[in-house]
């Protein structure tokens, strides 16, 4: 069970960022002190991470850190240099293996054949350094031991801080009486996925075991496991697991679907419980489960690494989850909250000089099917830009802003980054005006996947027969926990992203959030625009103020429609009579009557030139 620890402060003080940073110090050592993972709750720009290495070099300890990205252990080595600290970075297998080239995607490509064959092996679940000596050939050996196993060989305790990502963790010499920190939620990193179910995996580990399981494959041991007569021969092998991961099985079977985690995956199939929602839940011992989705036949298996070594762990989240943290760390945690909700609102606006304006009380879930409108979309970007006088920078999700820039994003902002990108992301620390377009939500196999490996069952429920979507989504109790903490607390941290570095002065943003998907205590100002696109309808009225903008001394004299149709051959007339009207309607144009041989339409221009090329946005308070 967690404990809170709250730490009381007169709300009627002032706020300052050094009083802050002095309360983040004090719950640091706290944390550390506590026999419980201590849980730092503390907004952004508090300075977890720089505290941690200040406690290190104030206390004298050892300090191991994990966190998500290269980059951000880039700002910890920084930081111990500051310190004076000695540090070292463990090497990861894909960065540091010379028989790897990363591309433009920031993924890794294996860069010959025998490489392919080493990476192949990886993700079967071989060890990273036994693989350099199974295949002696990859280019990274070429020129002696590959950086990636030569740089693993070196005594811990030679070094103030130690530093790497999550699944360094797994190494228990890492981590071996030194104070432990994880920087941000570690979520899927100890987690394995098999997406397209485990049935060839059990079949070749019953294949290689059949002296100790009398199974002929994957479809057999489902038939007969429960039968009375091979329980004893089950029970024996239960007896004597020992492990997660089988390498030798996967050594000596010639079946290519043979994997270093068939033992567990066997093990998930007889601990299997099914919860109310249907879906699969195995309890597999020392903290290690397994769930199973039925609706994909979807397997997933969380494996936390042993940290009892560890002098003390500390976790370091900006909007924690007390009970994820738990389950992925397989430790009871305690909560050092940083400010009550009242002062998080001063930390915020007078502190950190954050604006937030809510533009829409839609939910949309940008990363769903219909998350994404570029018509609306960009007319919203681009009023926004209008509004401020500047570019934004915008988060949204991958598949949106691929969306948007096949229908022009780059003319409205090139600055931008997507939501599974953001942990530990600092790019966007001195921009002053943002946009989170739309919220994460996940599809639902996730929320009840975190739910699942809680034992909890957790379902989207109806009303009348309708599924409840957006902000009446209810998954029951635990199940809203969950979604609340990857979808209203993600939408905050990408707020967060923008503004958070000091610059002449300067600190803070303003910035948009297209989303009603929000904390509830977040101070937001709601400013709910009239979007009207002019990028559906074939781009009708873009194309047609285009038309205008090409017509001689258009500002200042008069023209009629038949001028305009030649310079739009592509769109029927009546839509660009239609979209003239428009114009008109809305003050862009005025329509000063018909006249003349065809008795054609007459304008003049009032103020086209503050015509949007994607919209007409009109913003309410």
């Amino acid at each position: 069970m967690s404990v809170d620890s709250s730490t009381h402060f007169d709300p009627t003080d002032e706020l300052t960022l050094d009083d802050i940073w002095r309360r983040r110090d004090d719950l640091i050592r706290d944390g550390f002190e506590c026999p419980e993972v201590g849980l730092i709750e503390a907004l952004p720009v508090s300075g977890k991470s720089f505290g941690v290495v200040k406690w290190a070099a104030q206390s004298g300890n050892q300090l191991t850190v994990f966190a998500p990205r290269q980059d951000l252990l880039e700002e910890y080595e920084k930081t111990c240099g500051k310190f004076g600290l000695t540090y070292r970075r463990f090497p990861s297998f894909y960065r540091d293996c010379a028989s790897f080239e990363e591309n433009d995607g920031g993924e890794y490509e294996a860069i010959d054949y025998a490489a392919k064959e080493l990476k192949r092996d990886y993700e079967r679940g071989f060890n990273g350094v036994s693989l350099h000596t199974r295949y002696p050939d990859t280019p990274c050996q070429a020129d002696g031991k590959c950086p990636f196993v030569a740089d693993r060989d070196f005594d811990p305790s030679g070094f103030d801080v130690l530093l790497g990502t999550y699944r360094h963790a797994y190494r228990e010499s890492w981590i071996e009486g030194r104070y432990v920190a994880f920087d941000e939620f570690p979520e899927d990193a100890f987690l394995t996925t098999f997406e397209d179910g485990i049935e060839p995996v059990v079949s070749a580990y019953l294949e290689d075991y059949e002296d100790e399981l009398p199974f002929r494959n994957h479809r057999d041991f489902l038939r007969r496991m429960d039968n009375p007569d091979v329980q004893d021969e089950i029970k024996e092998w239960k007896d004597n697991i020992c492990w997660s991961y089988d390498y030798g099985h996967i050594r000596r079977s010639p079946n290519p679907s043979a994997h270093a985690l068939a033992p567990m995956a066997t093990l998930a199939l007889i601990e299997e419980e099914v919860l109310e929602n249907d879906w699969g839940y195995a309890d597999l011992g020392y903290g290690r489960i397994a769930v199973y989705n039925p609706k994909e036949n979807e397997w997933t298996f969380h494996l936390p690494p042993d940290l009892s070594g560890a002098e003390s762990i500390l976790g370091l989240d900006g909007t924690p989850n007390k009970v994820l943290w738990e389950i992925v760390l397989n430790e009871q945690t305690r909560s050092f909250p940083l400010l009550t909700e009242g002062e998080r609102k001063k930390y915020l606006q007078d502190v950190l000089g954050y604006r937030f304006i809510q533009t829409t009380e839609r939910w949309k879930p940008i990363q769903g099917k219909k998350g994404a409108s570029p018509p609306k979309d960009l007319a919203l970007i681009e009023g926004i830009n209008q509004k401020e006088g500047q570019q934004l920078a915008l988060i949204s999700s991958q598949k949106a802003i691929n969306q948007y820039e096949r229908e022009g994003l780059n003319e409205l902002t090139d600055t931008t980054e997507h939501y599974n990108n953001l942990k530990g992301m600092n790019d966007f620390g001195k921009e002053r005006l943002g946009l989170v377009l739309g919220c994460p939500f996940p599809n639902d196999d996730k929320i009840e996947k975190w739910a699942a490996l809680a034992g909890e069952s957790a379902e989207r429920k109806e009303a009348g027969g309708e599924i409840l979507r957006g902000p009446q989504t209810d998954f029951g109790h635990f199940g809203n926990k969950v979604m609340r903490t990857l979808v209203h607390d993600e939408v905050l941290q990408a707020a967060m992203r923008f503004g958070r570095e000091k610059e002449h002065g300067v600190r803070g943003a303003t910035v948009y959030l297209h989303t009603s998907a929000i904390p509830s205590w977040l101070p937001v100002e709601k400013q709910i625009p009239t979007i009207q696109s002019w990028i559906g309808n074939k781009k009708g009225k873009r194309k047609t103020v285009q038309a205008i903008l090409e017509l001689d001394d258009w500002q200042n004299c008069v023209w009629k429609a038949t001028e305009v149709y030649p310079h739009v051959p592509e769109i029927h007339e009546r839509t660009v009579r239609n979209c003239l009207d428009y114009l008109a309607d809305e003050g862009y144009i005025e329509l000063l009557g018909q006249w003349g041989r065809g008795n054609p339409s007459h304008y003049r221009n009032v103020r086209l030139e503050d015509a949007g090329r994607f919209g007409q946005v009109e913003f309410t308070e």
